[in-house]
């Protein structure tokens, strides 16, 4: 028993000892996001036709490389709004991909990311290293 309550008090030490991200980079943070988002508002402004969507601090657009492996890696997330003419764009929205399509990380490399759809993957490139 008294193994036991050591344990949970070592894990009740450990959880407590997080980084405060208001203290710690959250500025970065936010540094990087309003940039990301102001780029993604910026290409949809030129180019209406441009096929986009946005994660937390990366921009992706889609990419005509076919050399990438395109089985899907770790599961992100899905696309939670299409972008309307009306709309100022926030992230895990897409320009032309529907709500709820479901994204993946590529296997390699790790700038792309794929988006599946009805008809197979399509290949997003990771902009926001540019």
């Amino acid at each position: 028993m008294q193994k036991i309550l050591l344990i949970i008090i070592c894990m009740y030490i450990l959880c407590s000892c997080g980084v405060d991200p208001k203290v710690h980079g959250s500025r970065n943070i936010e540094v990087i996001d309003k940039k990301v988002l102001s780029r993604a508002n910026e290409i949809i402004k030129n180019d209406p036709d441009a096929d986009i969507f946005l994660l937390p601090g990366y921009l992706y657009q889609k990419s005509d490389n076919q050399n990438i492996d395109m089985t899907p890696g770790l599961f992100i997330g899905q696309i939670s709004k299409q972008h309307t003419n009306n709309d100022e764009f926030s992230f895990y929205m897409a320009s032309k991909l529907p709500k709820g399509t479901n994204l993946y990380y590529s296997k390699t490399p790790p700038m792309y990311v794929l988006a599946q759809t009805e008809h197979g993957y399509i290949i997003y490139k990771n902009m926001s290293l540019e």
